[in-house]
C-alpha cells in the first residue's frame, strides 16, 4: 500500500471518528423525552393561538403531580392560556421546543397562579406572548404575605428601571471590543460612571430637580457646550441658561461642596 492510500485512509478513519463524535454531541445535547414527558396535545389542547388550553394545561399538571415529570410543547405550536391560568404542581415542569410559544388571552388575569409555595418547578424554552399579563400570580418558592409579594416585586420593577436608565444614559450595553477581558473593563467604567452620576442626582441635585433621570442630567448639566473664556486671573466658562438656569447650577456647586470632609482642627 502507497504513503497516499496508507494517509488516504487514516483520514477516512479520522473522518468517520469526528460524525460518530459529533452524532454523539447531538445526541447527547437534545433533552430526553422519557415516559414522564407528555405531550400537552395529548390533553386536548390545541395549540393554534386562539383556542384557551388552559384546561388541558391544568389536567397535564395535575396527571403528573403524583409522579412527578415534564410538560411538552411541540415545536411551532402557540398555546394561549385564557382565564385566571394555570395552577402548576411541584416536580413538573414545562418545556418547550424551538419556536413554541405561551400566549395570554384577552382578559386573562395570570399565565400561571400559585396558591402555595412550589418545588422544583421550572418552565424552559418557552417565549411568552403576555399581553400585559403576569406570568405568575404569586411568586413560586416565595414565602411572603400579599403585601410582602408587592413589595417584593416593586423592588424588581425599580431594578428593571435602573437597568434600563444605564442602557439609556451610559450606554453600558455598547461593549464593541473583541476581547472579552476589554469589554469586561468597559463595562466597570460605565458602571462606575452610572454610579458617578447617581451619586451627583442623589446628594447634589436640589428639590426641585431631584427628579431628573441620568439621560436629564447628562444632557442638560453634563454634555453640554460651553465657550472658554481665559483671563490674566481666571479661566470663565459661559454657558448658555437654555439647559440650567445660573442659580440653579450655583445651588448644586455649592451642595457638592458640602460633601467634602470638614478638616481636621488641630490644638
Amino acid at each position: 500500500m502507497t504513503r497516499r492510500r496508507v494517509r488516504a485512509s487514516v483520514l477516512t478513519l479520522v473522518r468517520s471518528a469526528l460524525a460518530v463524535v459529533a452524532l454523539v454531541a447531538v445526541a447527547a445535547a437534545q433533552p430526553a423525552v422519557t415516559s414522564d414527558t407528555r405531550d400537552v396535545r395529548s390533553f386536548g389542547a390545541v395549540c393554534d393561538g386562539k383556542a384557551d388550553t388552559a384546561a388541558a394545561f391544568q389536567q397535564a399538571y395535575d396527571t403528573l403531580a403524583t409522579s412527578g415529570g415534564t410538560i411538552l410543547v411541540p415545536a411551532g405550536a402557540s398555546c394561549a392560556i385564557g382565564g385566571a391560568g394555570v395552577e402548576p404542581r411541584s416536580r413538573v415542569g414545562l418545556r418547550c421546543d424551538k419556536g413554541a410559544r405561551l400566549l395570554a388571552l384577552p382578559g386573562a388575569r395570570a399565565m400561571f397562579r400559585t396558591t402555595a409555595p412550589l418545588d422544583d418547578w421550572s418552565v424552559t424554552g418557552c417565549d411568552f406572548d403576555l399581553n400585559g399579563v403576569a406570568v405568575a400570580a404569586y411568586p413560586p418558592n416565595l414565602r411572603r404575605d400579599e403585601e410582602g409579594v408587592v413589595r417584593f416585586y416593586n423592588g424588581r420593577g425599580t431594578a428593571e428601571q435602573w437597568i434600563k436608565e444605564g442602557k439609556n444614559a451610559v450606554k453600558w450595553t455598547r461593549l464593541s471590543c473583541h476581547d472579552f477581558a476589554d469589554n469586561h473593563v468597559r463595562l466597570q467604567l460605565f458602571a462606575l460612571a452610572y454610579n458617578l452620576g447617581n451619586f451627583l442626582r442623589r446628594l447634589a441635585l436640589p428639590a426641585s430637580v431631584a427628579h431628573w433621570s441620568l439621560t436629564t442630567l447628562r444632557e442638560k448639566l453634563i454634555k453640554i457646550g460651553a465657550k472658554v473664556v481665559r483671563t490674566a486671573r481666571y479661566v470663565v466658562f459661559q454657558m448658555a441658561e437654555v439647559a440650567v438656569p445660573r442659580h440653579l447650577f450655583r445651588t448644586i456647586l455649592d451642595r457638592m461642596r458640602r460633601l467634602r470632609p470638614a478638616k481636621a482642627v488641630s490644638g
